[in-house]
């Protein structure tokens, strides 16, 4: 219960008779369906005093229209002081007009349309030119059902049509509506991601957008999303009929250029209500835009059109060409990233000295080419020239009012609110779904939000954020900073296309890396731009990429890994610790963690080999280089033993380098946590 107490409700409704006002008991219910309105002829009549009566009425505030402050019927001389008014939109009909309220109590209506769930209105229904189809026809179109209505004049059509689609105006925009889940067979998939022999596809279609998953291979009821499409990635959609099933084809926008097309077909025997329900939410959220838009100081000022600096058939042959030379990047075999160690610029954190060991191929000096002899201390680096600005923040170069204020003091910054503990927790989720699924959503402050994938191959990965705005509005001074104070990787962050991203945008960074060094620290990605609503904003988070993210797993037979078990015995070789989560530990979450977040292939067939003891194996790839010019590459063992009763996990690690097997260790301690 949220609230409760008195008002007065108008009823009383008769025929020849003025509505009167009647005192109820009203009680404002949260539930899990939602929030309800009850009220009661006595408040002795609630359900926390008696359960033989029952409610005089409820109010499903999820279909409500608008509440107006002050009712419109407060110029009535009835009518009492501090009224308001709620307002839902329903068309109801009866068998006569004597069965409505107004006339009788006894009869109830045949049914009634929601018009909160109302997909479009066509005037003219598509059933007109069937013979038995009467005049001045037109269609209700629901996420349920369709409704072909018809009047007695064109007049009178014309007259119901005005009144339905301003009720369906006002409902659509502000309603709230569940997701609506599609089971489909993906037929189509030219990412070829999709299982397209089944029907475990999952098509969830909200107010925000369509999310295309699929269920986790290890983890029971959790879903894995593969694309996610706003509204406006949306070309066309339209209902095609294979081998005599019907299927939904969809063609949305491959990128931000809204130049490129990828065409999807999905098979589900309810496709023309899956199509249905797309339209429906395409409006919706076309006028939430609008309503967010009129409520956006500046959002319809005019823009200047920038100026074409070639034409268009040039533009597209441009961005043809640069597909082709992305698609022959991926196809290198000898070398994912076509990283140079020579040539490449390393970001990096400064480190401190310290004394070189040739034994340590992992060492910052090794396998480095000999420093260029010195001719005296390098020269400073040069500054840029100092733009001048003549105006600043204050248009009129000083306060024209005769503000005693000093010009000199530097304007105040409004600065954005910090993310909630909520949002801190739903990163962490998915910092660990992206280090295990390759990729997915990794950060979401309400404006921008960025996701991820991730591609490996040996030491090497090509790590994508895709930077999507989800305001109206533009952001500015946009920066994305990565930092690997641990040094576990070299990487290339690759540049923006402008500092700016408009409302509504998406924008694709490419960062080249590869892992030089067994590290246990983290990689964290700052994320700073300014919001032309909220201020300036700057967060930083964890990257997912971890040290076993260049793990290969390994399926090596009971004695093979029985036989590198014991070799590996040497000081520094052997690690183990007792990790104690804050969650019960379940063996199958654990066994998912080994083999999809640490990518340790296991062993089967051993001794004591069970359930809550489970034996793994991999190799780190490294780009560190021997002397013989070769990556090095680090075998991995793990035995990980649990307790159910105490709650308590033993990890037990062995590799061939010891660096490795501290960072290993720390990093499994971390997951398990």
């Amino acid at each position: 219960v949220l609230h409760q107490g008195w008002l007065l409700k108008q009823g009383g409704i008769g025929v020849g008779t003025a509505k009167s006002w009647i005192k109820r008991y009203f009680v404002l219910y949260k539930t899990s369906q939602g929030h309800f309105l009850v009220y009661y002829s006595d408040f002795t009549e609630c359900p926390m005093y008696t359960s033989e009566k029952n409610h005089r009425n409820f109010i499903d505030m999820a279909k409500c229209s608008f509440i107006r402050p002050g009712s419109n019927k407060k110029d009535n001389p009835d009518t009492p002081p501090h009224c308001f008014d709620i307002v839902t939109h329903f068309l109801v009909y009866y068998s006569d007009f004597t069965e409505c309220p107004m006339y009788t109590s006894e009869k109830n209506h045949r049914n009634f349309i929601d018009m909160a769930k109302c997909s479009f209105i066509r005037p003219g229904s598509n059933k007109k030119d069937n013979p038995d189809t009467p005049p001045h026809c037109f269609d209700i179109v629901t996420i349920e059902r369709d409704w072909t209505l018809c009047a007695e004049s064109h007049d009178n059509a014309q007259r119901w049509l005005k009144l339905l689609t301003k009720a369906v105006d006002e409902d659509v925009a502000i309603l709230p509506d569940e997701e609506v889940v599609f089971k489909v067979k993906p037929k189509v998939d030219p990412l070829g991601v999709l299982p397209s022999t089944d029907y475990t596809t999952s098509l969830k279609v909200s107010a925000h957008g369509i999310s295309v998953c699929t269920p986790h291979k290890e983890r029971e009821g959790v879903d894995v999303e593969h694309y996610f499409w706003v509204y406006t990635d949306f070309y066309k959609w339209t209902l095609i009929s294979q081998a005599g099933k019907l299927a939904l084809l969809v063609n949305v926008f491959a990128d931000a250029s809204f130049s490129r097309r990828i065409e999807y077909i999905f098979r589900n025997r309810d496709a023309q209500r899956l199509a249905t329900a797309i339209e429906f939410f395409i409006e919706k959220f076309m006028t939430l835009m609008h309503i967010r838009l009129e409520t956006t100081e500046g959002a319809f000022d005019e823009v200047p059109v920038a100026e074409e600096s070639v034409d268009a058939g040039a533009r597209l042959h441009k961005l043809e060409e640069a597909d082709v030379m992305e698609q022959q990047q991926y196809s290198e075999e000898l070398d994912l990233l076509g990283l140079d160690v020579g040539d490449m610029t390393v970001s990096s954190a400064p480190t401190t000295s310290a004394p070189a060991m040739n034994s340590d191929p992992f060492s910052d000096n090794f396998g480095a080419p000999p420093p260029p002899p010195s001719s005296g201390p390098p020269p400073p680096p040069s500054q840029p020239a100092a733009t001048i600005d003549l105006f600043g923040d204050d248009p009129f170069g000083s306060d024209p009012f005769g503000s005693s204020t000093s010009t000199d003091s530097p304007p105040k910054v409004k600065t954005a609110p910090p993310l909630s503990n909520e949002q801190v927790a739903q990163h962490r989720r998915w910092l660990m779904a992206a280090v295990a699924a390759g990729g997915g959503p990794l950060y979401d402050d309400g404006t921008l939000q960025v996701a991820t994938k991730i591609e490996t191959r040996g030491s090497q990965c090509r790590f994508s954020f895709m930077h999507i705005n989800q305001s109206p509005g533009a952001i500015t001074d946009f920066t994305v900073a990565v930092n690997d104070p641990a040094g576990l990787m070299r990487f290339e962050l690759g540049k923006l296309p402008s500092t700016q991203l408009d409302g509504l945008a998406r924008v694709t960074q490419v960062m080249m890396l590869e892992c030089v060094k067994p590290a246990s620290q983290i990689p964290t990605v700052t994320f700073s731009y300014t919001d032309t609503l909220l201020g300036k904003r700057s967060n930083t988070i964890d990257l997912p990429i971890i040290i076993t993210t260049f793990n290969e797993p390994l399926n090596l037979a009971s004695a093979d890994f029985t036989a590198r078990w014991q070799q590996l015995v040497s000081p520094g070789q052997e690690a183990q610790e007792v990790v104690k989560p804050s969650y019960p530990v379940v063996p199958a979450q654990v066994h998912g963690v080994l083999t999809s977040t640490l990518k340790f292939g296991r062993t089967h067939g051993l001794p004591d080999a069970s359930e809550y003891v489970v034996y793994g194996a991999a190799t780190l790839r490294t780009g560190a280089v021997s002397a013989t010019g070769e990556k090095l590459s680090v075998g991995c063992m793990v035995k990980i033993e649990m307790n159910v009763q105490a709650n308590a996990i033993r990890v037990t690690l062995r590799s061939v380098h010891p660096a490795a097997t501290q960072a290993i260790l720390q990093t499994v301690k971390k997951l398990l946590l």
